[in-house]
């Protein structure tokens, strides 16, 4: 299998680039520097796994992007779904998280329609869906 990976962030992207340069499986990994909804234009499918995992308000439009690159049945995985607490809890946000809490609550909603996608949320720490997508 092949793994593409993006970084925005310089240090993180230099990290990245020396343990990929360590691993075994170096040759598979394409590491791509920049934005990852701009960058989701530029790569090419079919994708069996996808993880979500860079800024929690574009995942909506990042699975956009890549959805109609994703394989049948294809795994998308996205981390801190419930942002502590505040999108499925009765917690209130304070304001600087409110844009953040409704994008993933759209984002749930999305995922969580039956047509498109099988969804489980699982609830440990800040919570991560894993979406199988049905094509």
């Amino acid at each position: 299998g092949q793994l593409i990976t993006m970084e925005l962030d310089d240090v993180r992207h230099g990290m990245a680039t020396h343990f990929i340069s360590q691993s075994e499986y170096g040759e598979k990994i394409t590491l791509l520097k920049g934005d990852a909804t701009e960058l989701l234009e530029t790569v090419e499918g079919p994708f069996d796994l996808v993880f979500l995992d860079g800024p929690k308000g574009q995942y909506l439009k990042q699975l956009e992007l890549i959805e109609p690159k994703l394989a049948d049945n294809a795994v998308v995985l996205a981390d801190n779904v419930l942002f502590r607490g505040y999108v499925r809890g009765d917690k209130e946000p304070p304001r600087r998280f409110k844009t953040i809490v409704k994008r993933l609550q759209e984002y749930l909603t999305y995922v969580e329609q039956k047509e498109h996608y099988n969804t489980t949320i699982y609830p440990m720490g800040d919570g991560m869906s894993v979406s199988v997508w049905k094509g």
